[in-house]
C-alpha cells in the first residue's frame, strides 16, 4: 500500500520493492506533512539506560548503564550549526506548489553551501532552472541529482548521520510506512552505492520509527523530541528504555529530553517550537497565555526543562521567541529555521504582527552576530504543516552526497533541427499501481 494525498493505493509486489528502495525521497506524504498521533506527556529527561535482557542478547551492549554511556558517547551527532557539505531539497513537489520558497531559499543559500535539488526527471530539472533564471539567479546555483522525490518533506524522511571515533560515518535512514509512520532501515536500501566505500556504513535498527522533524540534537550529546517518538514506537516493541538506548548507541546521544508536544498541532514535532543555535543555546517558542493558555504552559515547561540541562560549554541558555497566534488555524512558527554555513533562514509570514516578526528576526541576529539572518516567506508550506527546516536536509561536512544521490548527466544536446524546448529527459520507471482506491483521505 502507498499513502498518497488521495488515500491508500495497493501496489503490486514488484512495485512495493521499488518503493521501499527509494522511500526517503519518494515518501508517502505528498502534500500535508505527516502527523504523529500522541498523547501529551510531562517533560522528562531520560538518562540512557541499558536495554532489556533479550535486547542485550541480540547486540550485546555493556552490562552497566555507566559503561554503556562511556562507550556510546564516542559517536558524535553533529549540530546543524556545524559546517555542512550540502543542503538538499526535494524539488518535484516544491516546484509546482512552493516556487517562491524554492527560489528564495536558493537566493539566500547560494554561495554559502552546496545546494542539491533532487528531481525525478530531466524535465523537472529544466523546470527548476527556468524558475531560477526568471528570478535572475544562475541555473547552475543548484546541482540537480536524480531520484524519486514525490515528497518535499525531506527532513522527515531523510537519513540521519553520526561520526564515529575511527572517522567512519553511520547513516540511518527513515522509511515511510503505509500508515504514515517512519521506520529506520539500512541506508543501503536507498543508497546501495554507500557500500562501495569504507567511509560510511548503513545502520539497521529494525522496527525503530522516527521522523527528522522530531529529533533535535545540540551537537553535544543531547537529543530532544516530543513524546510522539515514544508513542509512535509503542507497537514496534520500543519502550522508553530501548529508545533511549538506541538513540545512544546508534545516534551518539548521551541524554534524551522528552517534551510535551503542542496540544492540537498535527505533526507533534519538536522543531515546531525548539531550535538549537549552539551546544549551549536554545530558542523556544512562546505563546501569549491570554490567547492560548494551554500551549503557553507547554512551551514554558519546555523552556524550563532545557534550562536545566548542562553542556560542555556550561548551562543551557534558553531564549524565547514569540509564536504567531493561530487565528486561522495555521501553526506558524519561528523555530523551524535552517542553518547552513553562516546563513540562518527564518520563516516569515504575511498577515502577522509585524513587530513581533521583526523581534524574532532581531533575536536571531543578536544571538548569531556573525551569521547572515534572512527571512523567507513560508506561507504556502506552513499551511501543510512545516516551514524551512522541514523541506531541507542538511548534509554534515563529513558526508559525501554521492553516497546518497545519483548525479544527473549533462544537459541533453538537441538533435539537429530540434528546438531546446523539445528536449525532454527520460523519466525514471514508474511504480505499477492498481487502479482501485480503497480509502479516501479528505484534506484538512
Amino acid at each position: 500500500m502507498l499513502w498518497t494525498k488521495k488515500g491508500l493505493i495497493f501496489l503490486k509486489p514488484a512495485a512495493m520493492l521499488c518503493c521501499l528502495g527509494a522511500s526517503f525521497l519518494a515518501g508517502a506524504n505528498w502534500g500535508r506533512r505527516l502527523p504523529h498521533l500522541a498523547h501529551p506527556a510531562s517533560a522528562q529527561c531520560l538518562a540512557r539506560p541499558e536495554p532489556a535482557a533479550e535486547d542485550r542478547a541480540a547486540d550485546a551492549p555493556p552490562a552497566q548503564p555507566s559503561r554503556t554511556s562511556q562507550r556510546l558517547a564516542a559517536n558524535r551527532v553533529w549540530g546543524e550549526f556545524d559546517p555542512q557539505a550540502a543542503v538538499v531539497m526535494g524539488c518535484d513537489e516544491l516546484l509546482p506548489f512552493h516556487e517562491g520558497v524554492f527560489r528564495d531559499m536558493v537566493a539566500a543559500l547560494s554561495g554559502h553551501v552546496k545546494l542539491i535539488g533532487v528531481v525525478s526527471t530531466a524535465e523537472k530539472r529544466k523546470e527548476a532552472r527556468r524558475i531560477l533564471e526568471r528570478a535572475g539567479l544562475s541555473p547552475e546555483a543548484v546541482e540537480f541529482m536524480q531520484g524519486p522525490c514525490g515528497s518535499m518533506w525531506i527532513r522527515d524522511t531523510g537519513p540521519q548521520f553520526s561520526r564515529r571515533p575511527d572517522g567512519t560515518v553511520g547513516i540511518l535512514n527513515a522509511t515511510i510506512d503505509a500508515d504514515g509512520g517512519t521506520q529506520a532501515t539500512a541506508a543501503a536500501d536507498v543508497a546501495p552505492r554507500v557500500l562501495d566505500t569504507a567511509a560510511a556504513e548503513p545502520v539497521d535498527l529494525g522496527a525503530f520509527r522516527f521522523q527528522g522533524g522530531n529529533l533535535l540534537g545540540n551537537g553535544d550529546g543531547l537529543c530532544v523530541s516530543t513524546s510522539a517518538l515514544l508513542e509512535s514506537n509503542h507497537l514496534s516493541g520500543y519502550d522508553e528504555f530501548k529508545i533511549a538506548w538506541a538513540l545512544g548507541r546508534h545516534f551518539g546521544f548521551r541524554r534524551w529530553l522528552r517534551l510535551r508536544a503542542l496540544v492540537g498541532e498535527e505533526t507533534q514535532h519538536v522543531d515546531m517550537f525548539v531550535a538549537f543555535l549552539a551546544p549551549n543555546v536554545a530558542v523556544v517558542g512562546q505563546y501569549d497565555p491570554q490567547v492560548d493558555a494551554t500551549n503557553a504552559q507547554v512551551l514554558d515547561e519546555a523552556a524550563a526543562a532545557l534550562a536545566g540541562e548542562t553542556t560542555s560549554l556550561g548551562p543551557m541558555q534558553v531564549y524565547r521567541v514569540p509564536m504567531p497566534p493561530r487565528t486561522d488555524g495555521v501553526w506558524r512558527t519561528y523555530t523551524n529555521i535552517l542553518l547552513a554555513n553562516g546563513v540562518l533562514a527564518v520563516p516569515t509570514y504575511e498577515g502577522v504582527d509585524r513587530k513581533a516578526q521583526q523581534a524574532a528576526l532581531d533575536l536571531y541576529a543578536r544571538l548569531m552576530p556573525d551569521w547572515k539572518v534572512v527571512g523567507i516567506n513560508a506561507d504556502t508550506s506552513i499551511r501543510l504543516g512545516g516551514a524551512l527546516r522541514c523541506i531541507c536536509l542538511n548534509l554534515p561536512q563529513f558526508v559525501d552526497p554521492s553516497w546518497l544521490f545519483t548525479p544527473m548527466p549533462a544537459q541533453d544536446r538537441p538533435a539537429v533541427g530540434a528546438r531546446p524546448d523539445d528536449i525532454v529527459g527520460e523519466p525514471l520507471p514508474q511504480f505499477e499501481e492498481e487502479e482501485q482506491q480503497v480509502q479516501t483521505v479528505p484534506d484538512d
